[in-house]
């Protein structure tokens, strides 16, 4: 009788351990990748975040540009910047996948280079419950995008097309990140999805914030 509860209650407690994280990540000095165009490059610092799944593999390395380009009054500065008073379709990150990636719409993403530019989901109602937000970072091949300057929605969209070979960008998706820590850091969101949370400097014309980004590193739409 002793041995069966000893099983039982061993087996409870194997239950009750938190299971190991499936990917982790760690801040490294490493230059940004060469494929970028020199103007694009000079967006970043020799820093970035290496994500890495269970087995010690590199899922990707992504760059945050040092200075994000923001928009909004003094008061929105001062208590806190959104997604939304950032400039839409301005560069916010390059990232290196070394193997193939699966982005937030299921899509494949060829291993590469890409930038990072933000985009808000179109309103149209193509698009309704397929995120639980409207924010995304748009991959596009470094090959392909070699200025940074912002451009027209369509115009993003249309150069994210290659990066998934179809008629859709390629997408990550951004979650709302409150934490005051500056990262890095990442976050289980439930049903597979991750996000990478970090803190990045905003310039305004009216000042300079902090704003805490979560962008999916890996995960899909529910939908997909």
């Amino acid at each position: 009788m002793k041995i069966v509860l000893a099983l039982v209650w061993c087996g409870f407690a194997t239950a009750a351990m938190p299971a190991a994280d499936k990917y982790t990540v760690k801040h490294e000095q490493t230059e940004p990748p060469k494929e970028l165009n020199d103007a694009v490059r000079e967006l970043f610092a020799k820093e970035c975040e290496v994500v890495k799944d269970a087995a010690g593999g590199t899922v990707a390395e992504i760059w945050f540009r040092t200075e994000i380009p923001g928009k909004g009054t003094p008061d929105q500065v001062k208590n806190g910047l959104t997604y939304r008073e950032l400039v839409e379709t301005s560069i916010v990150a390059a990232v290196r996948f070394p193997t193939a990636f699966i982005d937030y719409r299921k899509q494949e993403i060829a291993a590469g280079v890409y930038t990072l530019r933000l985009a808000f989901q179109p309103e149209n109602g193509d698009h309704k419950d397929t995120a639980p937000y409207a924010e995304f970072a748009l991959l596009c091949p470094a090959d392909k995008d070699t200025k940074t300057d912002e451009m027209e929605p369509k115009a993003l969209y249309k150069l994210s097309f290659a990066s998934a070979g179809g008629e859709h960008p390629g997408v990550m998706l951004l979650y709302p990140n409150s934490e005051k820590g500056d990262g890095p850091k990442l976050t289980d969101r439930g049903a597979g999805v991750w996000t990478l949370n970090v803190r990045r400097k905003v310039t305004a014309e009216v000042g300079t914030a902090n704003l805490g980004f979560a962008l999916t590193v890996a995960g899909h739409s529910k939908l997909r």
